[in-house]
């Protein structure tokens, strides 16, 4: 049985192993970021984007959101809080078309063996997000140059083929 120092260790560094994924996907998202800005953008050319999400008809408890323009000009990224986020216009994307990706990541309650030294147990954190909506997102949406930029996004955690089946289909044909 673990003493209570060795326990104080393994959440240390279960701690550290969280802190780690987050930087690993924060950084990922900023260089893709910064890669897609390009050097001609105007960075006063921004704009202020808000809106909420959910999942399965339930807003997201914490998460993040990245706008990755499909041309050139700022992406951006927000936190996500009780189903809303909110990103300034200092902080914000251009006007244009963007990709959207949204993350959101949970412990599962397991404990799992670390990669940095498998004789140490982790907790296990999973993304709750399906790949559709960041990895290989579907998600879509224009920010205008003039007026409000509040987008709603209404996710669907089953999955693909379960979203399809039913669609189009009536009982009579």
């Amino acid at each position: 049985m673990p003493s209570n120092m060795e326990k104080h260790i393994t959440f240390h560094r279960a701690s550290r192993a969280r802190v780690f994924l987050s930087l690993i996907l924060a950084a990922g998202v900023g260089l893709a970021a910064l890669l897609s800005a390009g050097c001609g953008s105007d960075p006063g050319n921004r704009h202020q984007v808000s809106g909420e999400v959910s999942v399965d008809k339930v807003p997201l408890d914490s998460g993040s959101i990245t706008f990755l323009p499909e041309q050139d000009g700022p992406a951006a990224t927000g936190e996500i809080v009780n189903g809303r986020f909110q990103i300034g216009r200092e902080g914000g994307p251009g006007a244009g078309s963007y990709k959207v990706v949204i993350l959101s990541s949970r412990a599962t309650g397991k404990q799992v063996p670390s990669r940095d030294d498998p004789s140490v147990l982790i907790d296990e954190v999973i993304n709750t997000i399906p790949t559709r909506y960041n990895v290989q997102t579907t998600l879509r949406a224009i920010v205008k140059a003039d007026g409000e930029n509040s987008f709603p996004f209404a996710l669907d955690s089953r999955p693909e083929t379960a979203q399809r089946k039913g669609r189009g289909r009536t009982r009579n044909g």
